[in-house]
């Protein structure tokens, strides 16, 4: 017997049974009284304040519909819209919830009545006037006016007694609809046959009655099929009683509501659970929670996501990275080739494409040299020196690049393995605000409370540093003259137009390196006039140094002390906005 929750189940806060007993509630603290205002201040939320007492809460999100009076609060003074004017003032005669379908009845003194229907994506409430036949006429809506004022509504049929609603599900009666309901499986014949019951409650019964929601109609024995009615009725019984069992109580998974329920469900057995003496409060509590919950979900996701994306990111990289290690890896050969062109000089003419030369040096045999042709036996031994010392930077580079990638895949790692644990707000709360500046490194995010990012190209660079880039001619101005700090570099183009370019000290881990200035020179270089050139020399200096003459156009300066960088134009491996 499965006896797991059944996914995708609702709270059950707008359950017909939990209506039920909520109207039975309202209607015994809230008729005589009168209406002070409506208002809402929270979207598909309404709010009927009842004179010296308390405040009607009706939600209809379509995810989370309910309804349960609260301690009287005071309204916001913002973000808030009176609804139904005709209700203030106006004195609650009853409140009554339908005798078969989740709607409830605030009749008011002039014989009009505010109905409050919980079908899911449709709820809603409607001000009704009486009209012919009987029926109601919406003269206002709470959502839809257009598609609702003006429409007819049947007559209201209230709930009228444990004993009618019980007499529906006699026995023989309850039987024979079960046989001839048409439906193949024993689950769907119930729900059919007591719509009240809803999926859970329905659930409930087989499971008590010990049969298969799965069980075929056409198996199944008649002492099986009175099985589930004697459980259904005792649980019809139970949910139509609004004294004794009856005992509001909320279900948790892992901290978070899951059911609010009349009675207690064995569904649910395996679950904490906490009782109340109030479903108001039972009902407020558990709405609260929820919304509490789905928060802490969507913002508990959404970091563990960026996290996993930007370990992806990271392994993928640290993969190229190890690639690019191996080709960087001949500086040895360089060298080796331009010592033997050197001891081999007169073996070698300009003019030639390629030396074979027997290596003296490692005595590994002989080596083809290649050479260029328009260079002589001398430049062609400098070429390959040249070719080495770079190798054996980039190597280095590399190795440090690959070093800080991989602290940074562990920290990514450490940080996704803390968030899966997260499992309260105020456990995130926490976490955002102990790995803030982790957080920021990493996936950009910015504690609540923080400053906004600068409206500038946002970049990170070798050691953590931050690297601020101008978007515009004004947008320059106002990162060197208003944003940069007096010891932050300052980088621009050199000879050509392009965005002014700030390394931001402090912003990073020890001191800038070499490669944080390459980087930042390079980004600079990306964002001018000669972003295709191969290689572009870039004036840097720090921002103390750099001068905005009176009456300059947008984006011009005057440097001192200003040193030249070549680099080649590109972008780190990531922009961080």
């Amino acid at each position: 017997m499965d006896n797991s929750c059944p996914k995708g189940i609702p709270l059950e806060l707008a359950n017909y049974y939990t209506l039920l007993h909520i109207a039975n509630a309202l209607n015994e603290s809230c008729a005589g009284k009168r209406i002070t205002q409506v208002y809402s201040q929270q979207r598909n939320q309404l709010c009927v304040e009842i004179e010296n007492d308390c405040t009607l809460v009706i939600s209809c999100e379509p995810a989370a519909n309910f309804l349960y009076a609260d301690r009287k609060f005071n309204r916001a003074k913002k973000n808030t819209v009176d609804l139904f004017p005709a209700l203030a003032g106006k004195r609650i005669e009853e409140i009554l919830c339908h005798a078969s379908d989740r709607s409830v009845s605030i009749a008011i003194d002039d014989s009009g009545a505010l109905f409050i229907d919980m079908f899911g994506s449709r709820a809603n409430a409607f001000l009704c006037t009486p009209a012919e036949n009987n029926n109601m006429r919406v003269a206002d809506a709470f959502l839809r006016k257009k598609e609702n004022v003006g429409a007819v509504r049947p007559p209201f049929h209230k709930f009228s007694s444990v004993q009618d609603h019980s007499a529906l599900y006699e026995e023989t009666r309850f039987l024979d609809a079960l046989r001839s309901s048409g439906e193949s499986a024993v689950f769907p014949a119930l729900k059919k046959i007591i719509p009240t019951l809803g999926t859970l409650l329905a659930k409930e019964a087989l499971l008590q009655a010990e049969v298969l929601p799965s069980a075929s109609m056409g198996i199944i024995t008649d002492r099986e099929l009175r099985k589930i009615i004697a459980v259904t009725r005792n649980l019809l019984r139970m949910l139509t009683t609004f004294s004794g069992e009856a005992q509001p109580r909320v279900y948790y998974e892992d901290r978070a509501p899951v059911c609010c329920s009349l009675i207690p469900l064995r569904i649910f057995e395996n679950y904490e659970v906490r009782l109340f003496d109030d479903l108001n409060e039972a009902i407020r509590t558990c709405a609260g929670e929820s919304n509490r919950s789905a928060s802490l979900s969507k913002e508990k996701t959404g970091i563990v996501a960026r996290l996993e994306s930007e370990l992806k990111k990271s392994e993928r990289t640290l993969k190229k990275m190890k690639e690019e290690y191996s080709a960087h890896d001949r500086a040895s050969e360089y060298e080796l080739f331009g010592k033997l062109l050197m001891l081999h000089l007169a073996g070698v003419q300009k003019g030639m494409k390629e030396a074979r030369l027997e290596d003296s040096i490692t005595q590994s045999g002989e080596k083809q040299i290649l050479l260029d042709p328009s260079l002589s036996p001398v430049r062609n031994a400098e070429r390959y020196f040249d070719k080495a010392k770079k190798a054996r930077a980039a190597k280095e580079e590399t190795e440090q690049r690959i070093k800080n990638l991989l602290h940074h895949a562990k920290l990514v790692r450490l940080l996704l393995a803390e968030a899966e644990e997260l499992q309260s707000k105020e456990m995130l709360k926490q976490f955002t605000h102990t790995h803030a500046a982790e957080l920021k490194e990493t996936i950009g995010l910015e504690e609540k409370g923080s400053s906004p990012l600068p409206p500038f190209r946002i970049f990170t660079v070798d050691g953590g540093f931050q690297v601020l880039a101008g978007k515009s001619s004004v947008n320059n101005d106002l990162l060197t003259m208003k944003y940069a700090k007096p010891n932050d570099l300052w980088f621009h183009c050199r000879g050509s137009g392009g965005s002014h370019v700030v390394l931001r000290a402090g912003t990073g881990h020890g001191e800038i390196s070499k490669t944080a200035i390459q980087q930042a020179a390079a980004i600079a270089a990306y964002y001018s006039k000669m972003k295709n050139a191969s290689m572009v020399p870039v004036a840097m200096t720090e921002k103390k140094f750099v001068r905005k003459p009176h009456g300059a156009p947008a984006g011009t300066v005057t440097l001192e002390r200003e040193k030249v960088i070549f680099v080649e134009p590109k972008l780190p491996a990531a922009e961080s906005h």
